[in-house]
């Protein structure tokens, strides 16, 4: 298992290499399970708790004085008294009830979304049976996410899938994030564009009411339908702008630019993903397609969704996924070059 990936399943039910995400990272499960199932099969079935917060040296101190007054039977009151008072005021720990792993440090004000809370509210969102593709923990359970199903959509000719995805830290760096993801099915292509018309994501921080900051969650997200209407519109837009070989090397020049400052290691890996992206383009389920800016954004999206980037990091199969909610900003530059032959 990765650094960063502490815990995780993801279906695939086929068996097929194409739709294992991160490179295999996980436990592969052949069907998608319910919100319950999914919490025990991905490792969450665990709940934050806090705690105070003191220095740790100068309990160590206190405690040293009272085994010493211990041994002389003296009167200890004085010493929890002084315990008592090493709490550091405004802040407290976030921890992990099984095994009391420390989250993070948080403020008074924050206030705990648990596991189960995600799931409950996907499921309501969602309603009943509702699905998930894959959940898991990161960082050591600082930060966790869940992919839930939504029904499948014919946008034009294009089979996609909509996905609902949550993530929620617990460590206090983050904030609780609900987005929608389409996924063009034939290549599991990530297609979340962002769009002028219609918001894909929502985000509120972990303070006040969380329970109704969910409820004004799922009046945004139920709007999701519109992003789709939105999208649906688009595609059919961007099928009508044609793009011939010379157009497809010439936006791949500017997606990928080299100016001559790079090193060379930069250079080469601009000109293979250029080449990358091409051959994308002339795929057998994009080269029956009419040779259009569709077709383009496309095999952008098949590039960025698979690559590996340049700089290879030990997070980087986490960090490619996470873009599902966050928005791939490779997929969005091309949709905005295409805009220009409007």
């Amino acid at each position: 298992m990765s650094a960063n990936v502490e815990t995780m399943f993801y279906v695939n039910e086929d068996g097929s290499e194409r739709n294992v995400p991160w490179h295999g990272l996980g436990t592969p499960v052949t069907t998608a399970p319910t919100s319950r199932e999914a919490l025990i099969m991905a490792g969450l079935d665990w709940k934050v708790n806090q705690t105070e917060i003191v220095p740790y040296e100068q309990v160590k101190k206190i405690v040293t004085d009272i085994r010493f007054a211990m041994t002389m039977n003296q009167d200890i009151s004085r010493y929890l008294h002084q315990l008592e008072e090493l709490k550091i005021d405004g802040y407290r720990a976030n921890y992990r009830e099984t095994d009391n792993k420390t989250l993070g440090i948080v403020t008074n004000r924050y206030r705990i979304c648990q596991n189960l809370d995600a799931f409950d509210f996907c499921d309501s969102l969602l309603g009943e049976g509702v699905t998930y593709e894959t959940a898991g923990s990161l960082a050591s359970g600082k930060r966790i996410w869940l992919l839930a199903k939504m029904p499948k959509r014919m946008i034009t000719d294009e089979a996609m899938e909509t996905y609902l995805v949550f993530t929620n830290s617990h460590d206090g760096k983050g904030a609780i994030n609900v987005a929608i993801s389409p996924i063009r099915v034939v290549c599991q292509n990530t297609l979340n564009l962002a769009l002028r018309q219609a918001n894909r994501k929502w985000s509120c921080a972990h303070k006040g009411d969380i329970s109704g900051k969910l409820a004004e969650a799922r009046m945004t997200l139920s709007n999701a339908n519109a992003y789709m209407d939105y999208l649906e519109e688009e595609f059919g837009e961007l099928k009508m702008i044609k793009m011939d070989e010379d157009k497809v090397w010439e936006y791949l020049k500017l997606l990928f630019p080299i100016d001559g400052s790079e090193t060379a290691k930069k250079e080469d890996w601009m000109k293979q993903a250029r080449l990358e992206v091409y051959n994308d383009w002339n795929k057998p389920d994009l080269a029956s397609r009419e040779k259009s800016a569709f077709r383009f954004v496309n095999a952008v999206s098949d590039f960025a969704t698979h690559c590996t980037p340049m700089k290879r990091t030990r997070n980087y199969q986490e960090n490619l996924f996470m873009k599902t909610m966050e928005g791939n900003p490779l997929i969005d530059k091309a949709y905005e070059l295409v805009g220009a032959l409007r």
